[in-house]
């Protein structure tokens, strides 16, 4: 017993003497890689500096009731009559809708930025600058667990999802999950650049491709927001992406620009003379490289200003000024002849009774009521229930028209076709097949 005393005892002492030679203990030092010694061994400085801008934001909206049917399986439901005499009086009449999320301080006075759902403001950084492979910081609420950090590095940038027409994300690997949505992404400087907005998950958790809102985009819309409204600018355009097949027919020299594929009534673009098939290549004085960049461009600008509109017209450029509109809120007979099946589909002059039957906007001209499979047709993206307006930029009114121009065209040649679908204008190429 004595000795295992004296043992204990002397590692003790042993130990002390190694401390007293050693000096005071070193002030801990954040982790460094040989590899890469420009990169950022901790962010534990960042988070302390940014994270009391970080707030969590919680929703509750009252939603009347009910909302959906109290039987399972529809309107068609064999036992409808049960679910309704039993089950309608106990569905409830309103509840509470919540949701969860983050956002951040951007200023003295409190303005905090978030998405749809005494403070120490975050600076806007530029995320202009931002580059594939730097390191980003995302701070939020995540699942409701309160303040979480994580880190990871942009994965890439201008990232088209599908969210909407001013789509154009930072893709980062920094984890992302549900209630993360609205909160900052920083980088190394504690600069915001960009608001955590969507992920990309087959779970609902994060898979490491998630995405956030550019910080530029929002910094124009600032004053706008701190308002409580905020008013785009409108040309009053629908527009489509260039391909090669495009290229080649309208005789563009590369596949920059946006395609004019419509002309809405009465707006800013028609009254200053832009037309369907015209390529916007400028605005504003911005090149538009890409299809998706002019309705941002539209959109940030003020409404009322006039600005020169740069397009190329079969082959030759020319410049109109159009005054920017402000875009409004949405608030949606005798038996038809036929032609035989040709590239594909079968067409039909549209009567009173076809229009209805196929829903169509239009109670004239010529629809495509079939697609073959496998066929040019098929191939070109084309769908029963789309109108053709034009053959190779020519006006289709009827049948006869359309098979007249139809019957010019040999194997291997490519058509251009204009076709209204529910509304909606867009250009296709179809190549003939033998």
């Amino acid at each position: 017993m004595k000795r295992t005393w004296l043992l204990k005892w002397a590692i003790f002492c042993f130990l002390a003497a190694l401390i007293l030679l050693a000096g005071p203990l070193s002030e801990p030092r954040a982790q460094s890689s040989s590899i890469l010694p420009g990169a950022p061994g901790s962010f534990s400085e960042l988070v302390k500096k940014t994270k009391p801008s970080v707030v969590n934001i919680r929703t509750v909206k009252v939603v009347k009731g009910p909302q959906r049917s109290p039987h399972p399986f529809g309107q068609d439901d064999p036992l409808k009559d049960f679910f309704e005499k039993y089950f309608r009086d106990h569905m409830p009449k309103e509840f509470k809708q919540r949701s969860l999320g983050s956002g951040f301080i951007i200023d003295k006075e409190g303005h905090i930025l978030t998405n749809n759902h005494p403070l120490t403001p975050l600076s806007l950084g530029d995320s202009e600058k931002l580059e594939v492979g730097d390191w980003v910081i995302a701070i939020g609420n995540p699942f409701g667990l309160g303040s979480t950090v994580t880190s990871g590095i942009v994965s890439a940038k201008y990232r088209k999802i599908g969210a909407g027409a001013y789509d154009n994300f930072i893709q980062t690997d920094a984890s992302i999950n549900p209630g993360n949505s609205g909160g900052p992404l920083l980088n190394t400087a504690g600069e915001v650049v960009g608001i955590n907005s969507a992920i990309f998950s087959g779970t609902g958790g994060s898979i490491g491709i998630g995405f956030a809102i550019p910080i530029n985009m929002v910094k124009d819309l600032l004053p706008q927001l701190k308002k409580g409204k905020v008013v785009r600018g409108w040309l009053g355009v629908m527009i489509q992406q260039i391909n090669k097949e495009l290229k080649e027919k309208l005789g563009l020299k590369d596949e920059k620009g946006a395609l004019v594929a419509d002309v809405m009534d009465g707006g800013p673009a028609e009254e200053a003379g832009i037309k369907r098939g015209d390529v916007i290549i400028s605005f504003d004085g911005k090149e538009i490289k890409e299809m998706s960049e002019l309705p941002y461009i539209v959109a940030s600008t003020p409404v009322g200003k006039k600005v020169i509109v740069e397009l190329i017209r079969k082959g030759r450029k020319k410049e109109f000024e159009v005054e920017v509109g402000e875009i409004k809120e949405e608030k949606g007979a005798p038996a038809a002849l036929e032609v035989k099946p040709k590239l594909g589909m079968t067409v039909k002059e549209i009567a009173p009774e076809l229009a209805r039957k196929l829903d169509l906007s239009e109670d004239k001209g010529v629809v495509v009521v079939r697609v073959d499979a496998n066929s040019p047709a098929k191939d070109a993206g084309i769908r029963p229930g789309d109108i053709i307006l034009e053959v190779d930029q020519e006006e289709i009114k009827d049948l006869e028209a359309y098979e007249e121009k139809i019957e010019d065209y040999k194997t291997g040649d490519t058509i251009l076709f204009l076709i209204n679908r529910k509304g909606t204008t867009l250009y296709v190429t179809l190549k003939m097949e033998e």
